[in-house]
């Protein structure tokens, strides 16, 4: 199934879709990178509708669809957040919240995402550095949480393959 006909047919997500990279705010998507761009299929902000259904759970700020090199449609799910050892926590339960909500409400994105995943080789969730940078080392106890989490990052930027 496709990114857009995904939106189009889940209750919670329909009118939420922005074409490209629009759904993100501007500083944002700016950490995106997907050449050409025209392999964009769309974008959600994921806050208001995970804050309108589940007010006070934590939640993931965006869904990024796009098409990979191998034409396959494929979605990926991104937090701009500081990336430090504090908040590692928090990122890992921010993905369960949203992977619980994805598999009641977004059932066919989350096959999307898995899809995605298997084939790209990489987690569909992905942790974006507010400009405060990175301050989490590669190898260290926190950074293996977070692989085990299926988190990719911290990390400055996204390509999208």
């Amino acid at each position: 199934m496709k990114f857009r006909s995904i939106l189009a047919n889940t209750p919670a997500l329909v009118g939420h879709w922005q074409a490209g990279l629009r759904a993100l705010a501007r500083e944002h998507s700016a950490r995106v990178d997907c050449r050409p761009t025209t392999r964009l299929r769309g974008s959600v902000s994921l806050d208001p509708i995970l804050a309108a259904s589940r007010p006070g759970a934590p939640s993931w700020d965006y869904a990024i669809g796009w098409e990979s090199r191998s034409g396959s449609e494929c979605v990926c799910f991104a937090e701009v957040h500081p990336a430090n050892n504090e908040h590692v926590r928090a990122i890992i339960q921010k993905k369960r919240s949203v992977l619980t909500w994805i598999g009641q409400d977004a059932p066919a994105l989350l096959q999307l995402a898995v899809k995605a995943e298997t084939a790209l080789n990489q987690p569909a969730f992905h942790w974006l550095a507010t400009d405060s940078g990175v301050a989490i080392r590669k190898g260290s106890r926190q950074s293996r949480m977070l692989q085990e989490a299926g988190i990719a990052g911290p990390k400055r930027r996204l390509v999208l393959p």
